[in-house]
């Protein structure tokens, strides 16, 4: 396995690589489904669990030149999505191997003219980072997490109708500009991506557009606590109108709330909220997640006094 491991990155990744898109493509097809250890559905499957980490993040180098190589060709938009079905189960045990190279192809595929492509390239993105942020910290050093291309995806989706996808590009942004290993001091490496993203995470929420589709409290619950994390990290990086609009989210999110189905995602809102505020009143140091006001909805009654006998 080792030897062939080596011919596979010495000899063959190369070629593959020299030659024209349509034949290196077919190349790898075949080159991928003599390694497998199965075909399901047209697609070869590795066992990833007992192969080498190496041997698995040549596959995964590979499977990535290929994909490159699709957006190549005019007519090629069945041949990108199938390598990327090729490509996801290789990612569990390749990509603390191959994160340089998935994060340079797979960001430049989000501006892909096709939509599915797009859309499934970020999906996958954001699932591998979101999942390993403490794998992205070890990386956030080489220049691999490209914020600019995340944020010009924000506007695609919009246009695209994506409201799911487009709060994920919004968490993924934020997520990476806090990562522990960023000091505050380099707040003007991530700056005009992270302020793009809050400007249009701030017009989103103060649409109606998402009030028309309730389970986007689901991604809107999950950003809450990491814009806590940002103000954290930056003081005062949001401005006081982004928190009064997030406060608006909140109180239209109580309406939605009709059947009691939105609880915890209310929770982690209102939480999130006086946390934000009491960060901006310069109390945020003083206050510990467990001293935080409760939210409104969860507050106790005053206790019942009895009457004298």
């Amino acid at each position: 396995m080792l030897l062939e491991d080596d011919f596979l990155r010495e000899v063959v990744r190369p070629c593959l690589n020299d030659m024209p898109a349509g034949a290196a493509i077919k190349s790898y097809y075949d080159i991928m489904n003599h390694r497998a250890d199965r075909i399901e559905h047209g697609l070869p499957y590795f066992d990833t669990q007992n192969d080498r980490a190496e041997s698995v993040a040549i596959l995964a180098d590979l499977t990535l030149d290929a994909l490159c190589k699709t957006r190549l060709e005019p007519a090629s938009r069945e041949h990108a999505i199938r390598t990327m079905q090729i490509l996801e189960p290789l990612l569990v045990r390749s990509l603390p191997l191959t994160y340089f190279h998935f994060c340079r192809v797979f960001c430049s595929l989000l501006d892909d003219p096709d939509e599915d492509v797009r859309h499934l390239a970020f999906s996958i993105l954001y699932q591998q980072l979101w999942r390993n942020l403490a794998l992205a910290d070890q990386f956030s050093s080489e220049g691999c997490h490209d914020l600019a291309a995340l944020v010009k995806f924000m506007s695609s989706t919009r246009s695209d109708g994506n409201s799911k996808h487009f709060l994920d590009a919004c968490d993924l942004v934020i997520c990476l500009a806090t990562l522990p290993s960023l000091s505050p001091s380099g707040y003007s490496e991530v700056h005009g991506d992270l302020q793009g993203t809050l400007r249009h995470l701030m017009d989103f929420f103060a649409t109606p557009l998402w009030r028309n589709e309730p389970r986007l409290l689901y991604p809107i619950a999950r950003i809450a606590p990491h814009l806590v994390a940002l103000e954290k990290k930056y003081p005062r990086v949001l401005e006081d109108e982004f928190v009064e609009v997030l406060a608006d989210v909140i109180e239209q999110a109580k309406q939605l709330n009709s059947t009691g189905n939105w609880e915890d995602k209310l929770i982690a809102l209102e939480v999130s909220l006086l946390e934000l505020r009491a960060l901006r009143q310069g109390e945020g140091s003083a206050t510990s997640h467990d001293e935080v006001p409760r939210p409104s909805f969860m507050r106790r009654s005053p206790l019942m006094t009895l009457p004298d006998a």
